[in-house]
């Protein structure tokens, strides 16, 4: 569409809305310019003809109607974005029209006001951006009263609005006002003006970034305001030329009154300008210098880097607040922010004189005051000074070793951040931290270590303990790391109190000692060595005090502690690997030691120490380290055992390497285990317990590394029932004690008929009666000594994990009449694993059981309902292993006393409420009533016995005894049901109808599930 057809077209709307001048006209207009029948050309040929009716409505009837003046304002911003102004004539009526809109008083209605507002702004935004800067030049030379009016409306709207949008316009308008510009005449222009409006500018900018929650790019922008303002009104070269920009005299503006608006930089006037921005720049500092918003960091950045390289004259006391808030955000977690950060801190170096003494003299100053700091602000005051601190540091770079040299501030270094690293030391959960122990081997990718979460007095938030760290880091590298970790040493044995801290900081430092594969350096084998032995000293003093300690606060800190002491073991294994592994030697007895330490923490801290160290010699895991090194510790744990009223701790250590090793282990423990065992005649009260610990792991352990196959299982329980079938026919139904009887009158009747069948013989028959049993006595003489012989030979051919297993056997099985009841339980454990490990060779299980069986059977009548539990249990386990050979023993030694016990306890348990549940008698009836039913299918008792075991049970089906234990009982007679049913059926019958005289009434309605159940 050329511009006469424009024209022709545009002329009905524009003379609609010179004549009606209402809101429909205004924006039919409006939608004619927002739409593409116009192209940029023609509106740009026309506008002069186009903004005639709308400058007319805006001069005329603006004022008079709101909406008219809203829609108005929103046509003439459709123009401006399509247009570049280039009449000045325009550019000035404009200007003036819009400010008389803004400034007049009128009956608005609020909302109203706002988009009126927030459409002036935007018109001022596009007028100043899309004229010809000759326009820009006019408008501040012809009408300065007016521009300053301007600034000042801007200025007010956007600390006083409560609409972040209109507030974000506001400063974007008066952005495109001090814009870099190109023109030089129109840089003095600014340079002149600006100065006037400082106070004021500085005032409203400073209201708006301390303002309650102000938005990011508020704030943001709020910023490039104030240091742009700062930048032209403080400064000879505000664009960063070489030229000076020398102000313009007053007769370059037109109206006289403009003087008295422009100030000359006279040094009375920059001690009155400055005099106030101190306060000013500190308030924008603690808003701006840990803000959330990335934006804002960044912007922070930018407002310090040029108030320091243009206006640092004006400004010397805030030059290290400034070069604060650079520091500060060097480290920032946004790449955006750190790298601008350090880019910045470059150029400031290269263009501000003195700015790298300034620097070091800044972290000398901060250094010297670092304690005070520390110790008298709150968390987030600390974090601030770390950063700061920490960007110094990484400026420093390599000149940080000359810092760490002097005495005086490596004190007052250390000494804030041992102030600032207290720990709690005052919780329980400490003592009662529960972890899982990995006894197994973790993949390298699930190994979580350290394991210790540490808890601080000062401060709880991990980014405070991230910048200690990344202090440590810098001091590492750049520093004598022999002399900091000397300093901290020395630091803790003058003072106890911080030994926590200084080993925290120990293990930070060695965390960061670079591993390269060429190998460790002489200086880091020095460092780890001298830790090392700074270590095991400690640890050898945690040992001593161990017994002395009696507050929770004491046991809680040698407990973090030696966590500490076994981290940093680890790290210095990491740093030093393979090149020197004689280092590994001065640890590991003291790993291994804390691997059966009372307290989980450390326990587990040890294990997943010794994985780590594992993965760092490149094992396949602690089982593989620990045999590699099995000569040194086994032959420390020979003489430490041997000599164990001075290492008590010894047979722990010895159970650890069992617990954590493989089968391929037995042989070199082998003969310390034996070592042990003959220990246990002269400890037999003082260190019986923990003596035992060491077969009673290794038993666990060969359980676990021999299990029993389904094969040889099944050939025991052959042998078993071919035995039973060989002895008698089935004995179901039969009285066990009968047929014994009739056993012993068989053979009492043979061997008195023998002894008269030789007394009748002649003298000459009893001669050569005697010669023949001569011969006989004599052939059975060598074939005895040929069988113990093979006997013998047998037991050399054994396998070692069953001779080892016989021999506890035999050393602990005189034990069950122990006065301790923790070592009575101990051996019957022991005893159930033992058997356990044996199952595999019937020929020397049977044996075995029949050793232990009196001392065992003893146990059964304790006092203490513990141990009563406990070998009910290890019954159990023989009945199921040796099946029907301990029958006769059970049915003589056990059963009489378990169905006692069932009978007598079943009187107590009746009526009683849930608090009985927690009792041992309730455990004892229980375990009693699980196991009973099984030991009665395994072993095959006889009629009578199998038939008071029943009856015992019956008295459980109660509706008075506790749910479990009626449960229990019927799940018990369904069991042995299955041996002799009809039996069952016939005391179940008896209860139901009445005829039993053991059970009662209230035993009917679970008589009657089991029966239907059976």
């Amino acid at each position: 569409m050329d511009v006469s057809t424009a024209f022709n077209y545009l002329r009905p709307i524009t003379v609609t809305v010179t004549q009606n001048h209402d809101v429909k006209s205004v924006q039919t207009l409006s939608d004619v310019l927002r739409s593409d029948v116009l192209s940029d050309d023609v509106v740009q040929q026309m506008h002069e003809y186009i903004a005639f009716p709308l400058r007319l409505l805006l001069k005329n009837y603006a004022v008079k109607d709101n909406l008219v003046c809203l829609a108005t304002l929103e046509c003439f911003n459709l123009l401006l974005k399509r247009i570049k102004l280039q009449s000045k004539t325009i550019c000035l009526d404009l200007f003036k029209t819009v400010l008389d809109i803004i400034f007049l008083p009128t009956k608005r209605n609020a909302a109203v006001e706002e988009s009126i507002k927030a459409e002036a702004i935007s018109m001022f935004h596009a007028l100043f951006s899309r004229s010809d800067i000759v326009c820009y030049k006019f408008i501040v030379k012809e009408a300065l009263p007016l521009f300053g009016g301007l600034i000042s409306t801007l200025l007010t709207t956007a600390s006083a609005s409560q609409s972040p949008e209109l507030t974000q316009a506001a400063l974007g308008c008066l952005l495109i006002l001090l814009d870099d510009k190109t023109d030089c005449e129109l840089r003095r222009v600014l340079a002149t003006v600006l100065p006037s409006f400082l106070p004021g500018m500085v005032k409203h900018i400073t209201k708006i970034i301390t303002s309650p929650a102000p938005k990011a790019k508020v704030l943001a922008r709020a910023l490039k305001l104030m240091h742009g303002c700062l930048r032209i009104s403080l400064s000879d070269s505000p664009w960063g030329h070489d030229e000076n920009i020398a102000p313009l005299p007053h007769t370059y503006f037109s109206v006289d009154t403009n003087k008295f608006m422009i100030v000359d930089k006279t040094e009375e006037w920059r001690k009155m300008a400055t005099q106030s921005l101190p306060l000013v720049i500190k308030s924008i500092c603690d808003v701006c210098m840990s803000h959330d918003s990335w934006l804002v960091r960044r912007e922070a950045v930018d407002w310090s880097y040029h108030i320091l390289v243009h206006c640092s004259s004006y400004l010397p006391d805030s030059k290290e607040l400034l070069l604060d808030i650079i520091t500060h955000n060097m480290g920032d977690n946004f790449t955006q922010v750190s790298q601008h950060s350090t880019e910045k801190l470059g150029e400031i170096l290269e263009r501000v004189e003195g700015a790298r003494e300034m620097l070091e003299m800044r972290v000398y100053d901060i250094a010297t005051r670092l304690p005070t700091t520390i110790s008298r602000q709150d968390e987030s005051e600390s974090l601030k000074v770390l950063k700061t601190f920490n960007g110094y540091l990484s400026s420093l770079g390599p000149q940080i070793v000359y810092l760490l040299k002097c005495h005086t501030h490596l004190e007052r270094i250390s000494l804030a951040l041992l102030q600032l690293l207290q720990l709690d030391c005052s919780s329980v959960n400490i003592l009662e931290t529960s972890a899982a122990t990995a006894d197994h081997e973790l993949p390298s990718a699930e190994v979580v270590f350290p394991v210790l979460r540490r808890q601080f007095l000062l401060f709880s938030h991990k980014s405070v303990w991230e910048e200690i760290s990344k202090c440590m880091s810098y001091f590492t590298k750049h520093g004598e790391v022999y002399t900091l970790v000397d300093h901290f040493m020395s630091e803790c044995q003058s003072n106890r109190h911080h030994r926590l801290q200084t080993a925290l900081l120990i293990n930070e430092i060695l965390s960061y000692l670079p591993v390269s594969q060429q190998g460790c350096s002489e200086e880091k084998y020095d460092v780890c060595k001298a830790v090392l032995e700074f270590y095991n000293d400690m640890y050898r003093q945690l040992e001593c005090r161990s017994t002395k300690q009696t507050s929770i606060v004491e046991r809680n800190e040698s407990i973090q502690l030696l966590c500490f002491i076994l981290e940093g073991l680890v790290a210095i294994h990491q740093v030093c690997t393979a090149d020197y592994p004689e280092l590994l030697l001065y640890s590991l007895y003291a790993m291994l030691e804390s691997c059966a330490h009372d307290n989980i923490l450390v326990r587990h801290t040890a294990v997943t120490g010794l994985q780590v160290v594992s993965i760092a010699f490149n094992y396949s895991g602690k089982a593989e380290l620990i045999e590699k090194h099995c000569n040194y510790v086994c032959n420390i744990l020979s003489l430490n055992i041997r000599r164990l009223h001075r290492h008590p701790t010894s047979p722990s250590v010895l159970c650890s390497v069992i617990r954590y090793s493989q089968a391929t282990i037995l042989p070199y423990i082998t003969q310390i285990v034996i070592e042990v065992l003959l220990s246990l005649d002269d400890n037999y009260v003082e260190s019986c317990l923990s003596l035992l610990r060491v077969p009673q792991t290794l038993l666990k352990q060969l359980c676990f590394w021999f299990p029993s196959s389904p094969t040889q299982e099944s050939t025991l329980n052959q042998s078993d029932a071919d035995r039973s079938s060989n002895n008698s026919h089935s004995e179901v139904g039969v009285d066990s004690d009968y047929t014994l009887d009739i056993i012993e009158y068989v053979v009492d009747y043979y061997t008195t008929r023998m002894t008269s069948k030789y007394l009748e013989l002649s003298d000459a028959d009893a001669a050569a009666a005697t010669e023949q049993h001569d011969r006989h006595e004599d052939t059975a003489a060598v074939e005895d000594l040929e069988q113990e012989e093979q006997n013998l030979q047998e037991k050399k051919n054994l396998p070692e994990h069953v001779q080892i297993t016989k021999k506890v056997l035999d050393r602990c099985k005189h034990l069950l009449s122990h006065p301790s009841v923790k070592v009575k339980l101990v051996v019957i454990e022991m005893i159930s694993d033992a058997c356990t490990v044996l199952s595999t060779h019937a020929e020397q299980l049977l044996p075995s059981v029949h050793d232990v069986w009196a001392g065992l059977s003893r146990r059964f009548s304790d006092a203490e309902p513990l141990v009563v539990i406990k070998a009910i249990n290890c019954l159990a386990v023989l009945a199921d292993l040796s099946k029907d050979f301990i029958r006769a023993r059970v049915c003589k030694d056990v059963l009489p006393k378990l169905v006692s016990l069932l009978t007598s306890k079943a009187a107590v348990s009746k009526k009683t409420g849930k608090a009985y549940r927690h009792t041992l008698d309730y455990k004892l009836q229980l375990m009693l009533l699980e196991t009973v039913g099984t030991l009665c299918v395994d072993t095959k008792l006889g009629y009578s016995m199998f038939n008071e075991v029943v009856c015992s049970c019956l008295l459980y089906l109660s509706c008075f005894q506790p749910p479990q234990l009626q449960q229990c009982a019927r799940n018990c007679l369904l069991l042995m049901a299955k041996v002799d049913a009809d039996l069952v059926w016939y005391n179940l019958n008896s209860v139901v109808t009445g005829v039993s005289q053991t059970a009662h009434k209230d035993c009917m309605e679970n008589a009657k599930a089991v029966l239907l159940e059976i």
